[in-house]
Order: C-alpha cells, then sequence, then structure tokens
C-alpha cells in the first residue's frame, strides 16, 4: 500500500510506501532543489515534491483545509473529493459528454441530505477601474458547475473565499455561500439582456454580492425558490455589456498599434496597459468573439489584423 500527503502551509507533495501513520518517524535527504528522499531507517520510503502548486494553487489548497476544518467543527461528515493529483477522477462521461465539473467536497447534512461542495479562493474582480468589486467564476467553469447540479441530481453549492482574507492568514475567513441553480437563474435572466456576441464576449462573470449568503461560524443554508430583482439582472447585464465594449475598443486600439499573435495578445496588452481588473480568460473570450464574427483576421502564425483595414 501507500499514501499521499500535501501539506499546504509548505507546499510540498509526499508520496510513500506503508500505511498511513502520522507517528512514523521519517528522515529527508535533499535530492536536488525540489525533490527528497524519505527515509525510515535505512530504507526509502518515499519522495517529497517542494513546489508542486503555482502560488494561485497554493491560495486555493489553503481554502480547501480551511473548508475542511471548518466541516470538521461544525461536525459535518464529508468526503474530500479534491483535484490534481489528489483528487478522485471523473468519469469519462462526466468530464467529455456533460463537461461538468468536479466539486471538491461531498458533504451530507441532517434533513437536507447529500450535497456537493465547490471552493473558490479568489481576489474579487471590478468592471473597471473604479467600479464595486465582486466575486467571479470563469463562463465555462460557471456553466459546467451548473450542469452537475443539473445531470447528477445534487445540489451544487460553491463557497467563495476571499484570497486576500487567505494571504493574512485570517483566523476566521468568511465564506460566500451560492447555489448553482441561483447561478443559473442568474446567468439565464442576464443573457436576455444581451446579445448572442456579447453573452459569447465574456469570458468571466461577475456575481453580485447580494446572492450570497455569508458564514462565518456555523455552517447554514438558506434553501427554497429565489426571485433575483430583474433591476439587479438589468444592471449586471449593462455592467458586463459596458466591460465587453471597453475590451473590444482596447483590442482593435492595441492591434492597429502592435503586431501580435492571438496567442499573446491578452498578457501583451493588459501588462501594456495596465487594466488590473481584467484577466486574460476576458480578453481571449472578447478575441476569440471578435474573430469569429469577422471583426479580427486571424491566421496561425501570423499577427492578428482588423477586418477591413
Amino acid at each position: 500500500m501507500a499514501y499521499i500527503n500535501y501539506d499546504p502551509e509548505s507546499n510540498y507533495f509526499d508520496v510513500i510506501r506503508g500505511i498511513f501513520n502520522s507517528n512514523r518517524d521519517l528522515r529527508e535527504e535533499v535530492g536536488t532543489a525540489d525533490i527528497s528522499f524519505l527515509h525510515e531507517g535505512k530504507d526509502i520510503t518515499g519522495v517529497r515534491i517542494r513546489n508542486i502548486f503555482e502560488k494561485n494553487e497554493v491560495l486555493g489548497a489553503k481554502g480547501e483545509e480551511y473548508v475542511k476544518s471548518f466541516m470538521e467543527k461544525n461536525g459535518v461528515p464529508c468526503l474530500y473529493v479534491g483535484q490534481g493529483p489528489t483528487g478522485i477522477q471523473k468519469s469519462e462521461i462526466l468530464k467529455n459528454d456533460l463537461q461538468a465539473h468536479r466539486p471538491d467536497f461531498l458533504i451530507h447534512l441532517p434533513d437536507l441530505g447529500t450535497l456537493f461542495f465547490d471552493v473558490k479562493c479568489r481576489k474579487r474582480r471590478a468592471f473597471n477601474e473604479k467600479g464595486e468589486t465582486c466575486f467571479y467564476l470563469f463562463k465555462n467553469e460557471m456553466e459546467s458547475l451548473i450542469k452537475l447540479h443539473f445531470n447528477l441530481f445534487i445540489p451544487v453549492w460553491v463557497a467563495f473565499l476571499d484570497s486576500n482574507s487567505m494571504n493574512r492568514d485570517d483566523a476566521r475567513p468568511t465564506m460566500h455561500l451560492i447555489c448553482a441553480s441561483h447561478l443559473d437563474i442568474f446567468w439565464t435572466e442576464m443573457k436576455k439582456h444581451l446579445t448572442g456576441r456579447e453573452a459569447q464576449s465574456l469570458g468571466v462573470i461577475r456575481l453580485p454580492s447580494v446572492l450570497f449568503q455569508e458564514i462565518k461560524d456555523k455552517l447554514e443554508f438558506k434553501i427554497g425558490i429565489q426571485k433575483i430583482p430583474a433591476e439587479l439582472v438589468g444592471r449586471y447585464a449593462e455592467l458586463h455589456r459596458g466591460m465587453v465594449r471597453r475590451i473590444e475598443d482596447e483590442v482593435r486600439s492595441y492591434i492597429r498599434k502592435n503586431p501580435v499573435l492571438k496567442s499573446g495578445i491578452a498578457r501583451k496588452m493588459l501588462t501594456s496597459l495596465r487594466l488590473p481588473f481584467l484577466s486574460d480568460a476576458d480578453v481571449n473570450a472578447a478575441v476569440n468573439a471578435m474573430i469569429q464574427n469577422n471583426i479580427i483576421r486571424h491566421e496561425i502564425g501570423k499577427n492578428l489584423n482588423l477586418s477591413g483595414e
């Protein structure tokens, strides 16, 4: 037998032969900057790989560890599904046919039954330089969570943790909960206010703070049909529309002034223009939509050009 151990604080990953025992006396022998061998007596019994995750992945792992301990304190039975090498693999049907997301936890609550629980540790994003900041989901990620919710008939809840709180190692960071069914209502209603191209141009969906339930000490769920005010949906549709137009204008201007390949435009443009409220996913989705709608000419290996110019 063998077991895997991950330490999010030190960002190392152990693969160890034998049965798990926290009292095992393992001695570390450094091999390279990132790899060590673990000895038990004279035998090599495992390998330690350091710096296994990137900075944003480490924050995500910290968030998952916090939720694990939170569930324990609240007496909630849970199964950690997880991501990456520590996670349970999803079937090809879920991955390819349904394109459904893999959650982080499977939990059980009296009277509510079994729930999927997905953890996001993220910095809030704005729509522009001075706008309100919001938790967000990548569009394909959100649609994947919604598919999981409706295809497996198990409620899916998303728990957001502010990455600033996790960076500060706050003892009691606030969790912000939202159900996938409410995400579906919000996204379905918002698309009614957008043109097909505008919806296609969105890579990241900013979510209103009023849709979330804040949790600090005790795990509680507000359930039932939630009606989202039409004026709220309309306002967020307009904010997303304005952001898309801003991105398209910036993309046009950048292509006119700079030779750039499709693969590099997002990073180069955001670095050059210093637009911290946008992400690569925001820009790439808009660029892809502009290509598909013949606003930008794209040939593999060649710089982007604007149609008609």
